[in-house]
């Protein structure tokens, strides 16, 4: 595989990828693809199969952008970006649970208080499952009432003082054969029955791996449809079947010579490859090189050393790369873009 710098962009808040597409903000302006928002977002999140954008603006302002219509509608409370929505965007209306309905442009305020800050939230069918720091709750649809609720201590048996200070709940993944899957601080998955919360599973994901391989997984790549979850850093890339709790993929990157190990900062990835962020030979601080790691092939295709700390000591690549429609996409601490296209399928 051979990729080649084809340009450099100054001055971007943020890259993410929608439709094989380019979402970018430069100049107090966000660009999908060929479209121009006169917004100058900071933080957004992604819908693409309702082609939904909700975000928040360098001044805290919170928006939102139907794709269809090219319309923005801007709201006044605070948007939650932090969770997988269908049609209702999750709101802190004074401290209450808000739903902004954006089929029809209706907002529903609960009853409902903030009792902790809300890490991660799924709405799926109607219902919403939030994860709370030390609790996880099962909503129904415009309800002032939880149907279930599990608190940590329910969920995993540590000692209750550790868990208040050690511990908390990180990320709701998804649903698979009616199991809700979920985090506990990026080491521990754990699954719940949808019908009452119930404990069906708990355990370490490091407890599945080599010792030389633990580490605190914070990018996972949950696969519904396949009922898997994958992870590529540090020194390991493995894929965890959730419907038999069996790792069916692995690599490690340990090799004797140490100059020529990979360390994993941060990746994403599709189902072919890994676009990672990282040092080779080198340390988990300022990552400054990028690479594609082939799933199949299981070894690394490409990479390139930027060298930033050479530029400046504060420059490294602090966001996972971002691949889409034959370019890579990488963007470094100092608001910088390098784009890359893919030139041919020939291995480096």
């Amino acid at each position: 595989m051979l990729l080649i710098l084809k340009e450099v962009v100054e001055q971007c808040n943020f890259i993410d990828i929608y439709d094989e597409t380019l979402v970018i903000c430069i100049n107090n302006n966000l660009y999908i693809g060929e479209k121009v928002f006169k917004f100058n977002a900071l933080l957004i999140n992604i819908n693409s199969k309702k082609n939904i954008i909700v975000g928040k603006g360098v001044d805290w302002s919170n928006f939102i952008i139907n794709l269809e219509n090219e319309h923005i509608i801007e709201i006044e409370d605070h948007i939650i970006l932090n969770g997988n929505f269908e049609k209702n965007i999750l709101l802190n209306c004074n401290s209450h649970l808000g739903l902004y309905n954006f089929y029809d442009n209706t907002k529903f305020i609960t009853k409902i208080k903030f009792e902790s800050k809300l890490e991660s939230y799924l709405e799926r069918d109607g219902a919403l499952f939030l994860a709370f720091e030390n609790s996880i709750k099962y909503l129904l649809y415009r309800s002032d009432v939880f149907f279930w609720q599990r608190n940590l201590l329910d969920i995993y048996n540590f000692d209750s003082n550790v868990i208040k200070v050690n511990y908390k709940i990180t990320k709701i993944f998804g649903v698979i054969n009616e199991t809700l899957w979920l985090s506990i601080e990026y080491t521990h998955l754990v699954g719940l029955s949808m019908d009452n919360g119930s404990v069906l599973h708990h355990f370490s994901i490091n407890d599945l791996l080599p010792p030389e391989n633990k580490y605190r997984w914070l990018f996972p790549h949950f696969d519904e449809e396949a009922g898997t979850i994958s992870y590529c850093e540090s020194n390991a890339y493995f894929v965890l079947d959730l419907k038999t709790l069996k790792v069916i993929d692995f690599h490690s990157f340990i090799i004797p010579d140490k100059s020529k190990q990979w360390t994993i900062v941060s990746c994403t990835m599709d189902d072919d490859f890994v676009y990672f962020n990282g040092n080779l030979g080198g340390s988990f601080f300022s990552p400054s090189a990028v690479g594609i790691f082939d799933r199949h092939k299981k070894e690394v295709v490409w990479y390139e050393d930027l060298k930033l700390y050479e530029q400046d000591q504060y420059r490294f690549i602090n966001h996972p790369p971002q691949y889409g429609g034959v370019k890579l996409y990488v963007h470094d601490s100092k608001g910088t873009l390098y784009i890359y296209e893919r030139e041919d399928l020939k291995l480096t």
